[in-house]
């Protein structure tokens, strides 16, 4: 019992690592040329983003964040071939729901997300925290098609 108290708390700290070291290279000069590259990636490339390094700074990032995750997630429940459906679906409803473009929101809509499963299997069962996640995004589509948080945009990009 004590171990795995010791585990979940080591799952966190790791979270809270993680999530404080995305925010730190998002605000990185780096990460200002990835965004570039998400906005127009001609025009980066014609100011002088190497867009083929970008490409592979985003994907070795993406992909250590996820083989983190994997493992944590291995050790704590086990292996499952469909184990990783459910993250990976709450993974994208939390990216549409905070705006494809924003970090800030994508964390939030993640907290936010998981704070409604949390509840949802606290009050009602395991079962529904999906079905919880995908009403969450209807309203959310419903009420803002935009994401919970979006930028401002110019005139001619609307």
């Amino acid at each position: 019992m004590l171990s795995l108290f010791l585990f979940r708390q080591f799952n966190f700290l790791t979270a809270v690592v993680l999530l404080i070291a995305v925010v730190w290279i998002s605000n990185s000069k780096k990460f200002l040329q990835v965004r570039a590259m998400m906005s127009n990636e001609t025009v980066a490339s014609v100011m002088g983003v190497n867009s083929n390094a970008i490409r592979l700074f985003t994907m070795a990032f993406g992909s250590i964040l996820a083989a983190i995750a994997a493992v944590l997630r291995l050790y704590d429940t086990g292996i499952d071939p469909n184990g990783g459906m459910g993250i990976t679906l709450s993974a994208a409803v939390a990216v549409i729901i905070g705006g494809g473009s924003s970090i800030r929101g994508t964390i939030i809509a993640s907290l936010l997300i998981a704070f409604l499963q949390t509840t949802t299997e606290w009050f009602l069962s395991a079962q529904w925290k999906e079905g919880m996640t995908f009403l969450l995004l209807i309203i959310v589509i419903l009420w803002r098609t935009e994401g919970i948080v979006s930028f401002k945009m110019r005139v001619e990009e609307k």
